[in-house]
């Protein structure tokens, strides 16, 4: 009976876990475009005049544009982070999971606008199904 009680005890932990909290960057989000679905969080937190989700959905849309791409929803989250952006340990600009649909992005990069685009482009590659790697034409003739 012991046993018993233990063993429901462990599924019922398991089944009221906290849900996934998208690696630590939650899913909250300040603004979005209407039109593409973009969601973005903590841009303007961090600059003024920031570029407005609208802004960053025309680009993700002129990426789609560019590298052909028939699908665009669902739009990915991006989200703006003060400090460092970590991958295995080394410090990146940009990060995109592919299980949430999610781009981080440094807020120290010096070339915000490029990292962005370069993490939307993963995330169209990504939802489309193509060749994601760094070597895609898509990352050559449509991230600048």
């Amino acid at each position: 009976m012991k046993r018993l009680f233990l063993i429901l005890t462990c599924l019922l932990f398991v089944a009221c876990a906290p849900p996934d909290d998208n690696h630590g960057y939650g899913y909250e989000y300040d603004n979005l475009d209407e039109e593409t679905g973009l969601r973005e969080r903590g841009f303007s937190s961090y600059l003024a005049g920031a570029r407005t989700a609208e802004e960053l959905g025309a680009d993700y849309l002129a990426l789609a544009n560019c590298g052909g791409f028939e699908r665009t929803r669902p739009a990915p989250l991006i989200i703006f982070v003060k400090g460092e952006v970590l991958k295995n340990g080394a410090r990146v600009y940009g990060l995109y999971f592919r299980d949430t649909l999610t781009a981080v992005v440094s807020m120290d990069s010096s070339h915000k606008r490029k990292t962005v685009n370069h993490e939307l482009m993963h995330h169209l590659n990504n939802i489309n199904k193509t060749n994601d790697g760094h070597n895609s034409e898509h990352f050559t003739n449509c991230v600048n």
